[in-house]
């Protein structure tokens, strides 16, 4: 009992110094960030201490003068309940409880999460603003539209009257299930809804998934951004079209808002075609690749198994520009992929438990491993100055300093706050190189030069 009285007064007490520092450096600012979310409970406690002892997530390399510096937001999907902001540093900034699938950064610095549930969203303290149940458990991907509405993927059950269609007497008796793109409006009124059981012939399936009944496995949902394809011309690929990836066949495809129709689609023949692939998404204007459709092409099926690729796709003719792959990297499920402001790209390679930053020559800049027992399913990456809040953070709590050299940044989080400092690449007091997972070579080739404190 003393021994749990004394980390209940020590995590008070840094807790409380935490916050006197956001005060100081915030002025009369109020928010729930890492920093001053003390425990209030015991319940609260244990759960700070365990996801603390657990947590051995760390930057492995960071290369500030080559990345895109900014803010990482996600989810896990093993592991603690909750989704995570962090720094360049793997500092976290602020956390929201709950199993998501996926939480979007918005701009209002609330967060929108979907996973087995309503759409949520929730603002800076997790409290809850906003939501929406569909007929039944929402899944995988939601984006929230320019126009305010909120885009995303629902399961359903087809009806029997198509099934029975199927020319195979035995996949017609399956009660297979396939997926709607249900976009709704703030005040949650339906503004489109596209059920693909309507749109697909009962009988396209892969031998191999003829009798299972998650028919499509859609995972991904996004409007597509204003394009040059379109401003030529081409009119499938009008803006707020729905690009959608269907795991199960192997298969993105584009849906016509307007019509229903289904206007574009891509199997791919690059080593063999798509594989399982997560992620596809139109790279917005002023970015590298404008145009060109990224996909994380996971490699879990019957091409390339064992290796996943990072495709960069011209829609129009079909060429693969660009591609990321390497001996070590593969994730057989889910991961994301977005391309940055500055031509690099970043990555959430989910099973291989890291997020990459990587130049267009393949050179990681950016490297963060998550807990080998957690697992985070998607992820994005969001600029210093994306809000008002974020930028005001930039200098108060991204650069406060090391408590070892000055030179990298200190916790806030009250739970990892009641570790001693476990080491800077800058002031080279490093941790032993077993506990990052890292030989004594290679860590010593990752001293940045006072910029990745482990704290």
């Amino acid at each position: 009992m003393r021994t749990i009285y004394s980390q209940l007064v020590c995590i008070a007490l840094v807790g409380i110094l935490c916050v006197a520092a956001v005060v100081m450096s915030l002025g009369s600012t109020s928010c729930k960030s890492a920093g001053d979310d003390v425990p209030k409970t015991f319940e609260e406690l244990e759960k700070h201490e365990r996801i603390n002892k657990e947590d051995t997530s760390r930057v492995a390399i960071y290369k500030p003068d080559k990345c895109y510096n900014g803010y990482t937001v996600f989810s896990y999907e093993v592991g603690p309940k909750e989704s995570r902001i962090i720094d360049m540093n793997g500092r976290i900034l602020n956390q929201w409880d709950g199993r998501h699938h996926r939480a979007e950064y918005l701009k209002n610095d609330h967060v929108l999460v979907v996973g087995g549930g309503p759409v949520r969203e929730l603002d800076w303290d997790g409290n809850l603003v906003w939501e929406y149940a569909a007929p039944d458990k929402s899944h995988h991907d939601a984006e929230r539209l320019a126009n305010g509405n909120t885009v995303f993927l629902y399961r359903e059950f087809v009806p029997v009257e198509y099934t029975s269609k199927s020319k195979d007497p035995e996949r017609a008796k399956i009660k297979l299930f396939s997926d709607v793109i249900l976009e709704v409006t703030a005040e949650k009124e339906i503004a489109f809804q596209w059920h693909q059981y309507k749109y697909f012939d009962i009988d396209w399936y892969k031998p191999k998934t003829r009798l299972k009944k998650d028919w499509t496995h859609t995972n991904t949902v996004q409007s597509l951004p204003a394009n040059k394809w379109y401003d030529a011309g081409d009119k499938r690929f009008k803006p707020g079209n729905y690009l959608i990836s269907l795991r199960a066949l192997d298969t993105i495809l584009i849906v016509d808002r307007d019509t229903g129709q289904i206007v574009w689609q891509y199997s791919g023949d690059y080593k063999g075609g798509l594989s399982g692939q997560h992620e596809p998404n139109m790279i917005k204007k002023g970015l590298s690749g404008a145009g060109n459709i990224l996909i994380f092409d996971n490699g879990v099926e019957e091409t390339h198994t064992g290796s996943s690729i990072i495709l960069e796709i011209n829609p129009v003719t079909l060429e693969v520009v660009w591609t990321y792959e390497d001996e070590c990297f593969y994730s057989p499920y889910r991961s994301t992929v977005q391309r940055l402001p500055n031509g690099n790209t970043f990555i959430c390679e989910a099973d291989h438990k890291r997020m990459i930053e990587v130049r267009p020559d393949g050179e990681i800049v950016w490297e963060y491993f998550v807990t080998p027992s957690w697992r985070v399913g998607r992820a994005q990456r969001i600029p210093y100055d994306f809000t008002a809040r974020l930028k005001s953070l930039k200098k108060s709590e991204t650069d406060s300093g090391c408590a070892v050299c000055s030179g990298a940044t200190a916790p806030t989080n009250p739970a990892k706050a009641v570790k001693k400092c476990q080491g800077c690449f800058g002031c080279k007091q490093l941790m032993p190189a077993r506990q990052i997972g890292l030989s004594a070579n290679t860590t010593a080739q990752h001293r940045l030069k006072n910029l990745d404190c482990l704290c």
